[in-house]
C-alpha cells in the first residue's frame, strides 16, 4: 500500500479501516450499482404471505445457512425464501432445506430472474460474514424491499442510514434473525416507510460515481 498514489475503498467504514491499517489516507467511492431509480408501486404483503429474497454466491461467507436456521424456527409455512445464486455449499444448502422440509429454493441466477424475483418479493435478507459493500441490498431498497442485514462491518449502515432505513442483526444469532423476520411480517406498512427513507439516498449509488473515477485517475 506503500506504493499506492490513491487508495480507494467502497465505503466510508471501509476507508476508515484501510486508513487505521495503512497508515495513509484512505477515501472511498461508491460502486455503481444501479443504472437509475425505479418508480413502482408499493409492496403488499397479501395474507401474510412473505415472499423472502436473498442474491449470494453459496460460500461459507454469505452464510445462506443462517437464512434457513432461522426459517426452521419460525415453521411459518406463509414465508418462502428464494435463493438466487451458485458455488460450492449448493449440495449443504440443498439436503438443509430437505431435511428439515422448509419452504425455499436454490435458483440459478440470470438477470431476468433477478429482477422478476426483485419485483415479486416481499423481504431482502443479507446474512453475510462480511462484506465490503452489498450490492444486492441496494437493489433490493429500489425495488421497494424492506432489508434485514447482518451487521457485516462493511458499508451496510451506509446503505441502510444505521437502521433508519432497514434492520440489522447479530451474525450467529438465528433468533435475533427469526425475531426479525416476524416483526416485518407483523408490522409491514412501518418496515416500508423504513424502505423509502432508505432509497431517498439511492442516488449515491448511480453513474454520478464513474465520473469520480474518472476525475481521480485525471489528477493521477
Amino acid at each position: 500500500y506503500r506504493y499506492a498514489d490513491e487508495i480507494i475503498a467502497n465505503s466510508k467504514k471501509t476507508a476508515k479501516d484501510f486508513s487505521f491499517f495503512t497508515k495513509k489516507r484512505c477515501s472511498y467511492i461508491y460502486p455503481l450499482t444501479i443504472e437509475k431509480l425505479i418508480v413502482s408501486k408499493k409492496k403488499i404483503l397479501k395474507k401474510n404471505k412473505l415472499n423472502i429474497l436473498t442474491i449470494s454466491r453459496l460460500s461459507k461467507e454469505k452464510n445462506v445457512l443462517e437464512q434457513l436456521k432461522a426459517l426452521d424456527i419460525l415453521k411459518d409455512k406463509n414465508f418462502f425464501l428464494y435463493i438466487l445464486g451458485d458455488g460450492l455449499e449448493k449440495k449443504g444448502i440443498n439436503t438443509f432445506i430437505k431435511r428439515n422440509k422448509l419452504n425455499a429454493k436454490i435458483i440459478r441466477y440470470s438477470d431476468k430472474i433477478k429482477h422478476k424475483l426483485l419485483k415479486n418479493c416481499n423481504l431482502y435478507i443479507c446474512s453475510s460474514l462480511f462484506e465490503g459493500f452489498p450490492n444486492a441490498v441496494v437493489d433490493a431498497l429500489n425495488y421497494n424491499m424492506p432489508v434485514i442485514s447482518s451487521k457485516n462491518h462493511g458499508g451496510i449502515n451506509e446503505i441502510i442510514l444505521n437502521k433508519r432505513g432497514g434492520e440489522l442483526y447479530d451474525v450467529g444469532n438465528q433468533n435475533q434473525l427469526a425475531k426479525k423476520i416476524f416483526y416485518i411480517s407483523k408490522n409491514y406498512n412501518s418496515s416500508i416507510k423504513k424502505t423509502f427513507i432508505a432509497k431517498k439516498f439511492l442516488k449515491r449509488f448511480t453513474k454520478s460515481n464513474i465520473e469520480k473515477y474518472e476525475n481521480l485517475f485525471d489528477k493521477i
